[in-house]
């Protein structure tokens, strides 16, 4: 049930495909701090190692993140920008 529900989380908010049987959408809700909390965490590693890779260039490194994240939640919240902007 928790992984089902974790997975389905995972699937919703991201691109990452999770394995497993569909889980119970209205059960999810509860685990999108922890899938934000993921994205967090593989944000926070991969600006450390473009940090390490490309340094003296934060900002460059910050964007890259920037787009990293982006991708990887599919474009959700930019969707939800330009929606804004265009009403």
């Amino acid at each position: 049930m928790i992984l089902r529900d974790l997975a389905a989380a995972l699937r919703t908010l991201t691109i990452i495909p999770a394995p497993g049987p569909e889980g119970d959408f209205g059960r999810s809700f509860f685990y999108f701090p922890v899938i934000g909390g993921l994205l967090a965490c593989i944000a926070w590693g991969s600006f450390g190692v473009l940090d390490l890779l490309i340094p003296d260039r934060g900002l460059l490194a910050a964007l890259l993140v920037i787009g990293l994240l982006s991708w990887l939640t599919g474009f959700l919240h930019l969707g939800g920008l330009a929606d804004t902007a265009d009403a």
